[in-house]
């Protein structure tokens, strides 16, 4: 017949509280905490290089030549009254136009502005009569010389509606 072996209940219950005691001791506040291990550093995206680029200069304005100083004293606003007679036509013994041109000369000697003239008509063969009462207007421009007597203004008109009957 064979025995069975028993265990005593003492040894398996000393077993197992030296097992719970060798686990509740790395639980103990005296034993040292274990070390960090550090995370894998992953790779950080390139930095961005920015250049701050301050604008060009401005272009330095080029001096006003030295000019003659009959035409630095001709610089200014000028207004002429103008009366321009046509004679010897075979139509009418005489036209006329009267008017006024406004204009302003700058320290360059550049001349620019506007102006006006009212035809009228006299005699002749036949009774003439012009068809419109507007006036002519025109732009001025031109400019400042030196001349052997003083400043000479050298103006051209250009009529602002070719077409304008007279």
């Amino acid at each position: 017949m064979s025995r069975i072996v028993r265990t005593p209940a003492p040894l398996i219950v000393s077993v197992i509280a030296g097992l719970l005691a060798l686990s509740l001791a790395g639980c103990a506040s005296n034993a040292p905490e274990p070390t960090a291990i550090p995370p894998a550093r992953t790779p950080t995206q390139l930095p961005v290089v920015t250049r701050i680029v301050p604008p060009p200069p401005s272009p330095t304005p080029t001096p006003i030549p030295t000019l003659a100083p009959e035409i630095f004293d001709a610089a200014g606003d000028w207004t002429l009254r103008i009366t321009l007679d046509v004679r010897g036509s075979a139509f009418v013994q005489r036209q006329s136009y009267f008017g006024a041109a406004s204009f302003t000369a700058d320290e360059r000697g550049a001349v620019s502005g506007s102006g006006y003239f009212t035809p009228a008509l006299d005699g002749g063969r036949c009774e003439a009569e012009t068809l419109v009462e507007e006036p002519i207007t025109y732009r001025v421009v031109g400019e400042v010389l030196p001349g052997a007597d003083g400043p000479r203004v050298d103006l051209r008109l250009i009529p602002d509606n070719i077409r304008q009957p007279e």
